[in-house]
């Protein structure tokens, strides 16, 4: 699997972390290059992220680090967990991008914690420049958003509001294969989404407090939902924390309540019958963390609390977790550290269930040198989404048990960029299948391989990299067929360049998306994509205003000749990704703002 991948300027900057972390991406949210419609594009600025799109309803379903998927990934706001035991990494998209300060991407795993399978997004509102903010922006496909708000070092508070409707036009050649009279321009009806965040923090000395709301509305469904315009979706989350920070200690209590209606229907052929299921997840949880330094000898730990209540079906009365994470490091160079979690289940109607799982791992980084060795062993338990399901469509697994894994890294940083190599290697992954013709329910797949080599390189303004990944998957011990994990890219090419002039910046992406397969029963390929952005932002003098407007996809190339079986003729087909249907063509974007 063959992956290029670029940095954007100039707001993503790759940073030099301790000899026990990799190399993080760190972005200030008002410095992005674009004007960020969802989260998702700045957690796609780190080379080793890959997304993978809803072919049917056009927007991202899942993001994966490394090859991993959505659910063995982790995501915090201000320090705190913002994913539940249903959710996974797509709590994302419940994040308006305009009330965050910065964002961190790191594919080497979580802060504290056991280490997940796959990476870590921290979320961070506090750390932004003082002032009020103001942004407005409208664009194709009735796009809106607007978000306003005030930050100084004791309160900031904020609202942000977003929706579009989606739709776009595409030329609907699958009739090629059939009959090529029934080629033509259609549009495509996504489902209406609308997100709403509002959040206050109040900070005086020590103490630190947060309230935190979200409200999304439509939109392409989680991960495992059928993909089609009939499903809705609606969830609300509400989140009250409370910090106490010393130099060396921070005690962190929060509680959490969680809403959720979703109604799932029987296919897209209008059958009558929709599944509609409500649910309530309310949750507590407190954490302490804490280090010492001690002739050069460094020590982290940290300790954590979870109770979970849920009222709806297909989900346990009740869960609590305990999460422990312990961090040593030498001054030669060397790193140690242990993850642990235990988790306790209380099902309804049937017996408590019990399950462990520890993470240890060793680092090297010679002093004075630009090296990072790292071995760990990595594991995950399975979700409560996993285990229980949540409708008929979705169903659950309660024989599953933990993933496992083990990882490489190696890095080299230079001047002008770095080198990095990395392996992986998972047992017991966590796959779900199509259990039927309109249910989907999960299994353990017997291991998989993941093989990559990262370069990236930057010089005067223009930056270019290059990956390489392969990625072997087997059903059980005794296949000898390795296949393709589904959904990861073989081929990406990406190229950003930008320029300042006086007050005005422009610049454009290039990227290349080739290689995806939908699955490893039926080795259908996407067709290629390789759009083109382009970006011009204007900036008021003497003011921190600025213009701002964004071409996405401007050649709008959208079809492509695909073999779709060796020896076979050429086809012409649209992009597309799953079940044939095609992704958005071209779009726009225009905004306007402020920021402190």
């Amino acid at each position: 699997m063959i992956f290029v991948y670029l940095l954007s300027l100039p707001g993503p900057t790759i940073v030099a972390p301790p000899p026990d972390r990799s190399p993080y991406l760190e972005i200030r949210t008002h410095d992005a290059l674009m004007f960020p419609q969802e989260l998702e594009e700045l957690i796609l600025e780190h080379p080793e992220v890959s997304g993978k799109q809803s072919g049917s309803l056009g927007g991202l379903s899942r993001l994966s680090f490394r090859g991993s998927r959505s659910l063995q990934n982790r995501m915090s706001l201000d320090g705190l967990p913002l994913t539940t035991g249903f959710t996974g990494l797509q709590a994302w998209r419940l994040i308006e991008p305009a009330l965050l300060s910065h964002l961190r991407v790191d594919p080497g795993g979580s802060e504290s914690g056991l280490t997940p399978i796959g990476g870590h997004v921290s979320l961070q509102t506090n750390r932004g420049n003082s002032g009020p903010w103001l942004q407005m922006a409208g664009g194709s496909y009735q796009f809106q958003h607007l978000s306003l708000g005030y930050r100084s070092r004791q309160i900031q508070i904020g609202t942000s509001l977003s929706r579009d409707q989606g739709d776009f036009s595409y030329f609907d050649d699958r009739g090629t294969l059939f009959f090529k009279d029934d080629d033509q321009w259609v549009t495509r009806q996504n489902n209406a989404r609308q997100r709403i965040n509002s959040l206050f923090s109040w900070q005086r000395g020590p103490y630190r407090s947060q309230w935190f709301f979200a409200r999304l509305s439509g939109g392409v469904p989680g991960p495992g939902h059928r993909q089609t315009r009939a499903t809705a979706e609606s969830i609300h989350l509400h989140r009250f924390s409370f910090s106490h920070r010393k130099p060396n200690r921070r005690l962190q209590f929060y509680v959490a309540q969680r809403l959720q209606n979703q109604v799932d229907p029987l296919g897209e052929w209008n059958f009558g019958t929709k599944n509609e299921e409500n649910s309530e997840h309310d949750q507590i949880g407190i954490s302490v963390h804490g280090r010492t330094s001690r002739q050069a000898h460094h020590l982290r730990w940290m300790l954590a609390s979870q109770w979970n209540a849920f009222r709806g079906q297909n989900s346990p009365d009740q869960t609590g977790m305990i999460d422990g994470d312990l961090h040593w490091r030498h001054p030669i160079g060397m790193s140690f550290w242990l993850g642990a979690k235990f988790q306790q289940l209380e099902p309804i109607e049937v017996q408590s269930q019990q399950q462990w799982a520890i993470s240890p791992g060793i680092a090297y980084s010679p002093p004075n040198r630009n090296l990072l060795f790292r071995l760990q062993s990595m594991a995950r338990l399975p979700s409560l989404f996993e285990l229980y399901g949540r409708s008929f469509f979705l169903q659950g697994n309660p024989n599953l048990h933990r993933e496992s894994g083990l990882g490489f890294d190696s890095l080299w940083r230079f001047k002008q960029g770095r080198i990095s190599l990395y392996t992986r290697t998972m047992r017991d992954l966590i796959e779900w299948d199509q259990n039927a013709q309109f249910s989907s329910r999960p299994r353990h797949r017997s291991k998989a391989h993941i093989l990559g080599l990262s370069v990236w390189a930057q010089h005067h303004g223009f930056q270019v990299g290059y990956r390489l990944q392969g990625t072997w998957a087997y059903d059980s011990d005794k296949d000898q067929s390795p296949h393709q994990l589904s959904g990861e890219p073989i081929h990406r090419l990406r190229f950003i360049w930008r320029q300042t002039w006086n007050t005005l910046s422009y610049g454009f992406r290039w990227q290349l998306h080739d290689g995806h397969f939908l699955d490893r029963a039926n080795l259908r390929p996407v067709a290629p994509q390789f759009p083109l952005d382009l970006h011009l932002r204007y900036r008021l003098k003497k003011t921190s205003a600025f213009l701002s407007l964004q071409i996405l996809n401007a050649l709008d190339q959208r079809r492509h000749h695909v073999v779709l079986l060796p020896g076979e003729r050429l086809v012409e087909l649209a992009l597309a990704d799953q079940a044939g249907y095609p992704l958005p063509g071209r779009r726009w974007l225009i905004g306007i703002g402020n920021r402190p």
